[in-house]
């Protein structure tokens, strides 16, 4: 893609998330369900990149620590629901 089309797709995009963001505001299910899955993949998306990016050793060794302690709660929470 050149950067001219680049920019028109990211504007693009721009209009139909603040449409979308107009209809979650009048009510519709649809549109609050997209905004909230667009949250998700962005939280997502941030976190990889800046792992990927700009992690330190340090931040690599927190960041493995939570990850094991999520582990553990949710691996906790499937074996109460098979019970």
């Amino acid at each position: 893609m050149t950067p001219e089309q680049k920019e028109k797709h990211k504007q693009a995009q721009r209009r139909y998330m603040e449409k979308m963001k107009a209809q979650a505001q009048a009510g519709d299910e649809v549109a609050k369900k997209t905004i909230e899955r667009e949250k998700k993949r962005c939280r997502l998306s941030s976190t990889l990149s800046y792992i990927k990016l700009h992690a330190s050793m340090e931040d690599i060794k927190k960041i493995k620590k939570i990850i094991k302690n999520r582990e553990k709660l949710l691996t906790s929470d499937e074996k109460r629901d098979t019970i």
